[in-house]
């Protein structure tokens, strides 16, 4: 092994995992999934420059109203 400013590259070969996707619906409408909205609307950022931390609060905002069934606006 040869090391690197601190990191340490390993010869091991990796064994990928490979899912199955072959029962994954071709399209899902987020706004009505799952008979509630896992989206939430439309938020102005301006040209603050931003668009990172309103991508990462959407995606937030989806992945907890999928799990909790409640849909709630995070804070960029």
């Amino acid at each position: 092994m040869k090391k690197l400013a601190g990191y340490i590259k390993s010869d091991r070969k990796r064994n990928p995992v490979m899912l199955d996707v072959s029962d994954n619906a071709v399209t899902i409408d987020w706004r009505n999934h799952n008979g509630f909205s896992a989206v939430s609307p439309v938020k102005d950022q301006s040209g603050c420059g931003s668009c990172w931390s309103f991508s990462t609060a959407g995606a937030v905002e989806g992945a907890d109203a999928i799990k909790t069934g409640v849909l709630k606006s995070f804070s960029e």
